[in-house]
């Protein structure tokens, strides 16, 4: 029975340490803002949409707190750092000029996962 609680154990623990290994939420799904006037879309394969129309890519970046998102619609690059505050609750934050900001503010946005 040590044995294998000691095996069980190591398997845990060689799992977190393998490179590309997520203990994070994923991003992927539907996200809409507690007013319901946004609503975005990403999906596996680096692609985001809106309700408005609108559509782009996205890059993700874990490595960085607060997380980096780099969007990018019709060659216009927009940098946000966002953080999960639950599995399914994202904060979002983005400057009008498409710059990345330093921390969050009152302008930050609630996305829920629908």
């Amino acid at each position: 029975m040590k044995k294998m609680l000691l095996f069980l154990i190591l398997v845990v623990l060689m799992a977190c340490s393998i490179p590309g290994f997520e203990s994070h939420p994923s991003i992927v799904g539907n996200w809409v803002s507690d007013d319901s006037q946004v609503t975005l879309t990403f999906d596996a394969n680096g692609k985001v949409t809106s309700t408005a129309g609108q559509s782009g890519t996205y890059t993700i970046n874990y490595d960085y707190v607060p997380i980096r998102l780099d969007l990018v619609e019709n060659g216009v690059a927009t940098q946000a750092i966002i953080e999960f505050v639950d599995n399914n609750t994202l904060r979002i934050q983005v400057n009008p000029d498409g710059s990345r900001p330093a921390a969050f503010d009152q302008n930050a946005m609630l996305l829920r996962r629908k």
